[in-house]
């Protein structure tokens, strides 16, 4: 794509992203690392090619309600002190 963007020395790029770009918390762990990495990568892409005329947005869709855990069970859980 920057090639293209580049050649005609304008366009956007968006980047989809998540709210878990900015925060966290236990269970996710892996999914936000993977969402800062991409909100890290889009801010410095956006400084590089700024001067070109190519911005970059990056969204971040709230939480949705969807199925995907409907059918799972939460294993009990034990108070442990440490």
């Amino acid at each position: 794509t920057l090639p293209v963007l580049r050649a005609q020395r304008s366009g956007h790029i968006l980047q989809g992203s998540s709210v878990y770009g900015q925060s966290a918390h236990p269970g996710v762990g892996l999914l936000a690392a993977t969402k800062y990495a991409v909100e890290g990568l889009s801010d410095a892409l956006a400084a590089e090619i700024a001067p070109l005329g190519i911005k970059v947005t990056i969204i971040q869709p709230g939480m949705t309600a969807t199925p995907f855990r409907a059918g799972q069970l939460a294993a009990p859980t034990e108070a442990v002190d440490r």
